[in-house]
Formats: C-alpha cells, sequence, structure tokens
C-alpha cells in the first residue's frame, strides 16, 4: 500500500506534470510525520490540494460563512477553523485552542498561515 503522501503526488501528477514533485513531495511528508494526517483525515493527501495553501492571503483573510465540514479530508473543514481562528471575534476563540479532537488541524492550519505572513498562535497550554 503506497504511504499517503505518494498517493497524492500520483493524483497530482496527471495534473501538474513532473514540475514541483519534490517540494509538493516535502510537504506531503511533513504534513504526514509533523501533524500525523493520512488521506482520511486531510484534504491535501486525499486531493493533492491544500485548501489552506492554495489560498492567497487576501482570500484566507477574506473567509467569510464557510459551511463547517464533518469530514476532515474535505476542503471546508480546514477553511472553516481557519475562517474562526482569523476572525478575531470572541465567540471564535475557541477555534485557537489546541482541542484533542481536531488539533493537529490548528496546528497544520496555523503553519499554512506563517507561511501566508498570517501570524495566529494556537493556545496549547488551555483545558477543558
Amino acid at each position: 500500500m503506497l504511504p499517503s503522501c505518494l498517493k497524492s503526488l500520483v493524483r497530482d501528477l496527471g495534473k501538474t506534470g513532473a514540475r514541483g514533485v519534490s517540494k509538493k513531495l516535502n510537504a506531503a511528508h511533513q504534513v504526514e510525520t509533523a501533524f500525523g494526517h493520512d488521506e482520511y483525515s486531510c484534504a491535501f493527501l486525499a486531493t493533492g490540494e491544500c485548501s489552506i495553501y492554495s489560498l492567497s492571503r487576501r482570500e484566507l483573510m477574506g473567509l467569510k460563512d464557510v459551511p463547517p465540514d464533518n469530514k476532515e479530508n474535505e476542503a471546508n473543514y480546514c477553511r472553516y477553523l481557519a475562517e474562526r481562528m482569523l476572525s478575531g471575534k470572541a465567540e471564535d476563540a475557541w477555534a485557537l485552542r489546541h482541542n484533542p479532537c481536531d488539533g493537529r488541524h490548528r496546528d497544520c492550519i496555523a503553519a499554512a498561515l506563517r507561511l501566508k505572513d498570517i501570524d495566529v498562535e494556537i493556545d496549547v497550554n488551555w483545558e477543558y
């Protein structure tokens, strides 16, 4: 069985050809190892396209009314969390707290946002 990062590459090769394969492989490997994702918990590993990194900084800052998605490997799952993380609203403070259920998604989203020069801090000391 192929690791998720290789499945992502194979899916994407048909779209982009050989260019960028090394960069994408490194990104997929990081998503797997640093955040513990697989193709069932990550849109990037499921489709070859990160739903956060694929957006521009302006698009990320303008996310509005993204419908929540219960499937972790769907694009709106991370976009919904990113919208809440960036809202600045008191009622969305929960999105900046590390959560055992989807903390790896919040950490991964924060890392992708930082690559777009959007600084977010996840509160890892928060307790239920």
